[in-house]
């Protein structure tokens, strides 16, 4: 899996060539509290990636802010979808080709799926991500990552995590 992460970085980083991003080595993070207090970082500037199968869209990254949870409400009536679930462990591996937790916000060309970004996520500042590791993550822009990662979509797809 270690091949697979350094192409999906590289591709990352060259990708975002001359936006200024800030790449970070920490402590393994399994969770988005954890990668923010790795990176040291506010919370909810923390782009965390869903991956799933929507059924009018097929495979798609959700990217939201790292103090949020999906609100299935918001994802049917933003996306006008009936049915949707989390990949399966097995599926994110075909697929991404790597573990819950270093999957970073992108879609086509990074990875062969949709990107949707959480409206809350594209109006901070900026934003940082796991960048194909638990223990690596990225410091970037966040109208540069958005004019590169190109999403399919920007749309309310959060709500309050519960329990902070």
């Amino acid at each position: 899996m270690t091949d697979r992460a350094d192409d999906v970085e590289q591709a990352i980083l060259t990708l975002l060539d001359g936006c200024g991003a800030e790449r970070m080595v920490h402590a393994e993070a399994r969770s988005a509290p954890e990668a923010a207090a790795a990176r040291g970082t506010p919370l909810q500037r923390g782009a965390k990636s869903l991956f799933m199968k929507l059924d009018r869209m097929g495979w798609a990254v959700l990217a939201l802010p790292g103090d949020q949870q999906l609100d299935g409400g918001l994802l049917r009536r933003g996306l006008g979808v009936a049915r949707y679930r989390l990949a399966r462990p097995d599926e994110l591996e075909a697929v991404i080709g790597l573990p819950p937790g270093a999957v970073p916000p992108f879609g086509a060309p990074i990875f062969p799926c949709a990107l949707l970004v959480d409206a809350t996520l594209a109006a901070e500042p900026w934003v940082a991500f796991a960048l194909a590791r638990r223990s690596c993550s990225l410091r970037v822009d966040t109208a540069a990552w958005l004019g590169r990662a190109q999403p399919s979509a920007v749309l309310p797809l959060g709500r309050p995590a519960s329990g902070g």
